[in-house]
């Protein structure tokens, strides 16, 4: 076989394909090669990150819901009742995926806070203890400009210091004590 053949037929195919505007192989790139910088930086991301599962993800959106209301919040009682400590866990990654807070939004976080210590009983007993959430106290208060936030910040910082060491919780789903065993049946 003669290759000088081949070799004027592939030479002879790429002249052809760039007359007849198709690219040739040397100037195709594989899916995902970066050819160039691109032109503009990508945005930020600010849906937020990904949690690990859907259960998380569901009440990251409902805190970043209720952080659009304006303080006081008038709902949210039965939900922020069980966040605990990682309701401070969720308006500190909100607020890594935001621009910076406004009064208004840190007395709307203030809020969700404080009801979701309102009842410790319904806690789970990692989040009872509000460590996290005071320091993101700390860091508010070291961001708080307006007197009103800062005075709000030191009662919720009172709040939480006063919190009972431990919780005698009722079971879940049921409001105070269980009822006392009566007779087994009635029939």
């Amino acid at each position: 076989m003669n290759y000088s053949f081949f070799a004027f037929a592939i030479s002879f195919a790429f002249a052809c394909a760039e007359l007849l505007g198709q690219p040739t192989p040397a100037t195709q790139v594989p899916p995902g090669a970066i050819v160039g910088l691109p032109t503009t930086p990508e945005p930020p991301n600010q849906q937020g990150p990904a949690f690990p599962n859907a259960a998380m993800q569901a009440r990251f959106d409902t805190v970043k819901a209720y952080m659009q209301l304006p303080s006081p919040l008038k709902m949210g009682d039965q939900y922020c009742a069980g966040l605990g400590d990682e309701a401070a866990f969720l308006i500190y990654t909100l607020m890594v995926y935001s621009p910076p807070m406004s009064s208004m939004q840190t007395l709307t976080a203030l809020d969700i806070i404080h009801k979701s210590f309102a009842r410790l009983s319904a806690v789970q007993k990692g989040d009872r203890k509000p460590e996290a959430t005071l320091a993101l106290l700390k860091l508010f208060q070291a961001t708080a400009i307006d007197q009103t936030v800062k005075e709000r910040i030191a009662m919720e910082t009172n709040f939480l210091n006063t919190l009972p060491a431990t919780i005698d919780s009722a079971p879940i789903g049921v409001a105070g004590q269980p009822p006392p065993a009566g007779p087994v049946g009635l029939f």
